[in-house]
Parts: structure tokens; sequence; C-alpha cells
């Protein structure tokens, strides 16, 4: 395995899977973890990410494991393994992948139901925001774009804490929905005259 890191000797998939299974065979834990370690990260190095991801669940590092597949850049498996693992670190990172890709309806759908169920509702809030602004920006859509930032006003209120970041976090959406009211205003006075 050295050799592989040393020199940057490409594994095949042969010689990786002889490598678990010598692993296997290892009687010391400590050796066997830290060994599978090493090849899980060569793995991934070299771009073998499917690989690494099985290598990593069987160690139970799902935090790597679902690192293997947004590197692999396979929504589909980001998404399946998120609801799989259930895990709240995982709805996550794979919300945050999901916001990279193009926003269709069914994605903007997951990205928010994957916030709710890691209760990230400063995530969520700062999701919507951005979903608000653009709407406004590149489509200049100032309803859809007002419903999206009261949609983040509700949900930074489910946070419990009282403290100065909910506190701005409030004031910078109210400002935004003022605007957008200023706005629509001005609007109406157009249309009028």
């Amino acid at each position: 395995m050295k050799i592989c890191e040393n020199h940057k000797v490409r594994i095949s998939q042969e010689t990786a899977n002889a490598m678990k299974e010598d692993l296997e065979k290892e009687k010391d834990n400590k050796t066997k973890k830290e060994l599978t370690a090493r090849l899980a990260k060569l793995l991934m190095t070299q771009g073998d990410f499917e690989m690494a991801h099985d290598i990593y669940v069987k160690m139970g590092n799902l935090k790597k494991a679902m690192k293997c597949y947004i590197k692999m850049g396979d929504k589909n498996k980001v998404i399946e393994f998120a609801q799989i693992c259930r895990n709240p670190e995982l709805f996550i990172l794979a919300a945050n992948f999901l916001q990279n890709l193009e926003w269709t309806p069914d994605v903007i759908k997951i990205i928010v139901s994957f916030f709710n169920k890691a209760k990230a509702y400063y995530n969520l809030s700062q999701f919507y925001t951005v979903l608000g602004v653009s709407a406004i920006n590149e489509k200049k859509d100032f309803k859809k774009g007002e419903e999206y930032l009261k949609e983040a006003l509700k949900v930074v209120m489910k946070v419990r804490e009282n403290d100065d970041k909910k506190n701005n976090k409030i004031d910078e959406i109210k400002k935004k929905l003022d605007f957008i009211d200023s706005l629509n205003d001005m609007n109406d006075k157009l249309k009028e005259s």
C-alpha cells in the first residue's frame, strides 16, 4: 500500500478486492482499521469513489461515504444514501450538494425536506432567501421572491434560541421584504399614472 501511496500507483479493482480480503483476516483491530482507512483514502484519491464508499460504509464512517457519492456527482445515490441513513449531518451534506444542481421543483422539494429533517433551520432559511433573491433578480418575479422570503422568515422563527444570529437573520429578511414592498408600491403608482 505504501508503494501505491508514495508513487501514485493506481490500484485495480481486483487488487483492491484482494487487499480488502487480506485486511479482513488481520487480527489486530487497530492495524486493520488504520489500513482499511488508508485503502479507502487511496481509492478516493484515485477516483474510485464507489469502492471507497463501500469501505467507508463498512467502517461506519457514513460522512466520508457520503462525500464519495458527492464527489461522484450522482444525485440519485446521494439522495438515496441520505434517506437510508437518516442522519442529520448527511441530510445537510446532501442538501448542500443538491443546491449546486439545477433547481427543479423536485430538487427544491428534496432540499427543503432534508434541511427540515436535519432541523437545520438557518440553512433552510438561507436557501429560501437565495431562492427569493434569485426569483427577483433573474426572473423578475417579485411575487414568488416575496413568497420565498416570507417562508425564510417563518423558518428562522422556528429556531429556539433568541440570540444575535437569529435576530440578525430576521432583520436581514425583513429589510429584503420591505424593499420588495417599496418596489411594489412604486409599480402600483406607475400603473395608476
